[in-house]
């Protein structure tokens, strides 16, 4: 099975032809130059933390990792200002204890001390919050 990964820079449904029309990065792979050697199957995956490393997205050096921590807070109503906090979790699930009033979240990037190695970096990140 070949696999070629593409990202999707944007998206529009068409409800009554119950079609997905999605447009893809133009500095990404050129599904045009994708030759299949069998059928093709199509899957959308959902992308909520997106590394980069000298420019090439999702690598990271093999020596390195990446760790998030979440907190949540109630407001203080005598500042308007976060107040009572949950305290850092690995676990995102864990602020569904309760109703917060803020988020904030820490990501760490475990790297080399070598000066010379590849920093990865941060490319973007999504996280969906109900209120």
């Amino acid at each position: 099975m070949t696999y070629q990964f593409y990202v999707i820079t944007s998206a529009s449904y068409d409800a009554g032809l119950d079609r997905l029309t999605c447009a893809v990065d133009p500095s990404g792979p050129v599904p045009d130059n994708f030759i299949a050697s069998g059928p093709i199957m199509v899957s959308l995956v959902p992308h909520f933390l997106r590394v980069i490393t000298n420019g090439i997205h999702d690598s990271f050096p093999v020596d390195s990792e990446v760790q998030m921590r979440f907190d949540a807070a109630k407001v203080d109503p005598g500042t308007g200002l976060p107040g009572i906090t949950l305290g850092w979790t690995f676990d995102p699930n864990d602020m569904n204890a309760d109703q917060w009033d803020f988020i904030r979240m820490e990501i760490e990037f475990e790297i080399e001390l070598d000066v010379t190695a590849p920093r990865p970096g941060l490319d973007h990140l999504r996280m969906s919050y109900e209120f």
